[in-house]
């Protein structure tokens, strides 16, 4: 029973009100339970509601005509009185197995109140909805009700109890500043990870040089000269036996001219060998000539 009024023994109900019970789903859903309430319409007092269990064990909500009146006559999502009466009976049924007896009346009423107050946040409902709500029962209680600023300051616990949850909840998602610096400095980690690395010029793209090989494939030795096609310089010589393999390093880059004669250092017969050409060297390059027989 939401409010102070005559004990119903006996209740004469209609047919349920489609608007009230989407209301007890809408209130349910905040919880994450399944709509096993059923709202009815009774023949009881004025502001009063009623939370019964039927035989058949169905959790039901009794409202008298007036508020299911307003209830289907109200255009508004966000009736926030109804939807507190709805919470405060919803909550009877969830605080006790047997809404008809419980050891302390009072107490259950305040409980329904707490619930009813954290609901209404959940909602969208404001301190000042609670207090519209409590407008009108009575100020000092009853038998079966605490006094009125009991029940504020319950459905109040309630909505700060929500409130609290949010701004717990917010924070929670909130990165900390330790978590915001980390991801400066993790963000700045992989920026220079992937900023290209200057490639430090290497010592042969300075001195623009580059290195050529000579391949002796014949079974002679041979005597090699390199020289400048356009200048005296050079020449650049080298002596290769048979099958060997030697280079001119650190060469400047540019284009010679290369011969390859028979090299002995006997003055016995020897067969008469000579193999020329041009090549080009290029900075930091290794190239070979196979000098064939």
């Amino acid at each position: 029973m939401f409010a102070c009024g005559k004990t119903v023994s006996e209740l004469k109900s209609f047919d349920s009100s489609i608007k009230a019970n989407a209301i007890a789903e809408k209130i349910l859903a905040q919880i994450g339970l399944p709509a096993k309430f059923e709202v009815r319409t009774a023949d009881i007092d004025d502001n009063v509601a009623l939370a019964r269990v039927s035989p058949d064990f169905k959790k039901l909500i009794y409202l008298n005509e007036k508020v299911v009146d307003r209830i289907n006559l109200s255009d508004s999502r966000d009736n926030y009185e109804d939807i507190f009466i709805i919470a405060h009976e919803i909550g009877h049924h969830l605080s006790t197995n047997n809404v008809d007896f419980v050891e302390s009346r009072l107490e259950s009423e305040l409980i329904a109140d707490e619930f009813a107050g954290y609901v209404l946040n959940k909602l969208g409902g404001s301190i000042k909805d609670i207090l519209v709500v409590f407008g009108s029962v009575s100020k000092l209680g009853c038998e079966t009700h605490p006094p009125r600023n009991e029940r504020i300051f319950a459905g109040m616990r309630g909505w700060n109890k929500a409130e609290e949850q949010k701004k717990q909840e917010l924070e929670k998602n909130k990165p900390n500043e330790a978590s915001l610096e980390k991801s400066k400095t993790d963000d700045a980690n992989l920026t220079q990870q992937h900023k290209p690395v200057p490639v430090k010029p290497k010592e042969c793209e300075k001195k623009n040089t580059g290195d050529y090989c000579f391949k002796n494939n014949t079974t002679y030795p041979l005597k090699v000269s390199m020289y400048f096609s356009h200048s005296t310089d050079g020449p650049y010589q080298m002596t290769l036996k048979g099958g060997e393999s030697k280079c001119f390093y650190d060469l400047k880059a540019d284009t010679y001219g290369y011969e390859a004669i028979y090299h002995s250092l006997t003055l016995e017969p020897h067969p008469m060998f000579s193999s020329s050409g041009q090549i080009k060297v290029e900075a930091c390059q290794s190239k070979t000539v196979m000098i064939e027989p």
